[in-house]
């Protein structure tokens, strides 16, 4: 009996360490109760990773924080992701760079280069691992411990010392900006107290200077954000919102842009072509470079949309943010609210578009001076 309350410990422990955040501070879903059979499912998943670390020699190299000397040299393997959103919160905690004696590269997917060109925390931009020379480089960070970027780890850079800002975690959502921030901190051994990593923790934008967007006879510019990728979270009561707006004395002094990628230019246009009395609107959607929009943005007096890229390059511009979510989203997982960011989440019954106009309208009625 005590031989296999020994050998049920390290597999309950095992699965504890898969399922729960690192760092007790983080923001997270709440935890699901598995089954016995998801259980044993995840468990396989793990120790499968884990076998072919082991086999490929990559235990020994792998650690949770690195030791460096000055000027060392760290390679950020960004593997599998081509979303800005996401991109920006995972790669957040690399300001933490700055106050480190290292330099930090970077290889991601090419439809991300152009949104790290200006990075002042990022050395060199790598978009193929072809391009990389591993030797070159003193540490690697892997962006997680998934197989396939395991394999091209031990393909590419078999003998480099490694590690992961997830680690062994494989649970539900949580804050990737907050967990980004402590994963640099202890890698890197800043030694910064939770407190006040959450304190600082913000997404950062680096891009060129942009005056074309200049806000001339209103109070100011609000810029709303349509379309999206998920139906769940694209909004699809904006007529009504723009209806009350321009019915609103106070709130029509306003220039309202529509921005957004090309998803959205159907139900942009459709908006512009609506009758108003008072409310100027215009629509750059589809029309801006990822740097311009977020110079737009940042000149705004507020940013409103769905939970998506834009929202995060509103994060970075620092403006203050309605934030529309679905209900199987919990906001606090999507940004951190301290002095860098203030954002008034509405969630829906349903999906995004399950909140009512009345209730876009209120929050804005507060935030905007009348």
């Amino acid at each position: 009996m005590q031989s296999e309350k020994r050998q049920v410990e390290p597999v309950h422990g095992f699965i504890d360490r898969s399922l729960r955040v690192p760092h007790p501070g983080i923001i997270q879903d709440e935890v699901e109760n598995l089954s016995f059979y998801k259980k044993i499912s995840l468990l396989k998943k793990q120790l499968h990773k884990w076998s072919i670390l082991s086999f490929n020699r990559q235990l020994g190299l792998y650690t949770e924080a690195a030791d460096l000397h000055d000027g060392a040299r760290i390679l950020l393997a960004y593997s599998g992701v081509n979303n800005i959103g996401d991109a920006l919160m995972d790669l957040s905690g690399r300001a933490l760079i700055g106050s480190t004696p290292y330099k930090l590269d970077v290889v991601l997917d090419p439809s991300l280069a152009e949104l790290f060109r200006h990075d002042r925390y990022i050395s060199k931009i790598y978009t193929d691992y072809r391009q990389v020379d591993f030797g070159e480089y003193d540490f690697i960070i892997l962006n997680k411990l998934g197989i396939r970027v395991i394999k091209e780890k031990i393909r590419h850079a078999s003998q480099s010392r490694f590690t992961s800002l997830i680690g062994w975690y494989a649970g539900r959502n949580f804050n990737h900006i907050q967990f980004s921030y402590y994963a640099f901190n202890k890698i890197l051994k800043c030694g910064i107290a939770e407190m006040d990593l959450y304190k600082s923790a913000r997404l950062v934008l680096d891009a060129p200077k942009c005056d074309d967007f200049p806000s001339e006879g209103c109070a100011g510019r609000v810029a709303i954000s349509v379309g999206g990728r998920e139906s769940p979270r694209i909004y699809g009561k904006w007529a009504e919102v723009l209806a009350r707006l321009d019915d609103d004395a106070g709130l029509s002094r306003y220039e309202f842009v529509l921005v957004g990628s090309d998803n959205g230019l159907a139900e942009a246009n459709d908006l512009i072509g609506m009758q108003f009395r008072n409310l100027k609107l215009t629509s750059l959607v589809g029309k801006l470079k990822i740097h311009e929009c977020f110079s737009l943005i940042s000149q705004s007096k507020l940013f409103v949309g769905a939970d998506g890229g834009l929202l995060h390059i509103a994060h970075a511009a620092g403006v203050p943010t309605i934030a529309l979510f679905s209900n199987d989203i919990d906001p606090r997982t999507r940004y951190v609210e301290n002095d860098f960011f203030k954002c008034a989440p509405l969630t829906g019954a349903s999906d995004v578009t399950s909140i009512e106009p009345n209730d876009v309208v209120n929050v804005m009625k507060d935030i905007l001076p009348g």
